[in-house]
């Protein structure tokens, strides 16, 4: 792999793979493949892909050498992908490939085939954990007068920016090893795409998606207001309860604003009692005094009494 540019990679890719089993030859595989990608590294809009790869004999197993010496297959691909996004709610996807396959058994049989795949997917975000897919692939092969189509509709969900899951329907049936995704029967199916994230230093991509500008400033606008709205709910309660504290200062306020008359009233009452006791004391001490004074008239009226009884003897 290397960078020709900022925005252009190339891939190279060379595999071979031999047998050693002492009984009998399976055969040499061999993979080339060679890429070119597109992707601008500030601008992420357009992006496309072109490669071409070489398998042969890719399908060997050793069941095939029994069918005699000189058996295996060589595979030609070309294909091409695009991927256009004007904006964050609109993706379109295409994709054209070209394979040419010959199979040879025993160098008695050659076959030769010729295969045109095609794709094409549109996708469209409802928001941002939501979006809905509509797509249709093709198989045809000229020589055979054989065509084959599928179209499908898809909606998903996004728990995470790392994690989608979705449901979807198939009408009819096209699959292929180079169609992206499969699909090789009609009807409902279920999905689930997982990206590997952050997983090991300089592994995966280490910051979340940026949401999309117009998500973007509703989520700030709605996290402002939804922000605003706590505050002024607490602002609120912080309120009814200065109200509640006021209310109840006031009432303990009254009530020790009675206590204190009621200690008032005792307090006059009290001093009214002890007038009262001070008045029924003076009265008691006059009352005395003048039984003092009675009791000494009395004992000078007896005295005068014993002085006449004397005098009368």
């Amino acid at each position: 792999t290397g960078k020709l540019t900022k925005a252009i990679t190339t891939l190279f890719r060379y595999s071979q793979a031999n047998s050693a089993n002492q009984t009998f030859d399976i055969g040499t595989t061999r993979d080339i493949r060679l890429g070119l990608a597109y992707r601008h590294p500030e601008q992420d809009q357009f992006n496309a892909l072109l490669r071409y790869e070489y398998e042969e004999n890719g399908g060997l197993i050793p069941e095939t050498i029994l069918l005699g010496s000189g058996t295996g297959s060589q595979d030609h691909l070309f294909a091409g992908e695009l991927i256009y996004a004007p904006n964050w709610r609109w993706e379109f996807y295409s994709k054209l490939a070209y394979r040419n396959s010959r199979t040879f058994v025993a160098d008695d049989f050659v076959s030769s085939s010729n295969i045109s795949l095609g794709q094409l997917r549109t996708t469209y975000r409802l928001n941002y954990h939501m979006d809905l897919v509509a797509e249709g692939r093709s198989i045809w092969q000229p020589s055979a007068d054989y065509t084959e189509s599928a179209f499908l509709l898809e909606a998903g969900y996004y728990l995470s920016p790392e994690l989608r899951l979705a449901a979807g329907y198939v009408f009819g049936r096209a699959d292929d090893e180079d169609f992206t995704g499969t699909r090789s029967a009609g009807g409902p199916y279920f999905g689930m795409t997982v990206k590997l994230n952050s997983l090991l230093d300089g592994f995966g991509q280490h910051r979340a998606p940026d949401v999309p500008e117009g998500v973007a400033e509703k989520a700030v606008l709605k996290d402002t207001a939804s922000h605003k709205g706590r505050r002024q709910k607490a602002e609120g309660r912080s309120r009814k309860a200065e109200v509640g504290r006021q209310k109840s200062e006031g009432r303990r306020q009254k009530a020790e604003g009675r206590r204190q008359k009621s200690e008032g009233r005792s307090r006059k009452a009290e001093g009214r009692r002890q007038k009262s006791e001070g008045r029924r004391q003076k009265a008691e001490g006059r009352r005395q005094k003048a039984e003092g004074r009675r009791q000494k008239a009395e004992g000078r009226r007896q005295k005068s009494e014993g002085r006449r009884q004397k005098a009368e003897k």
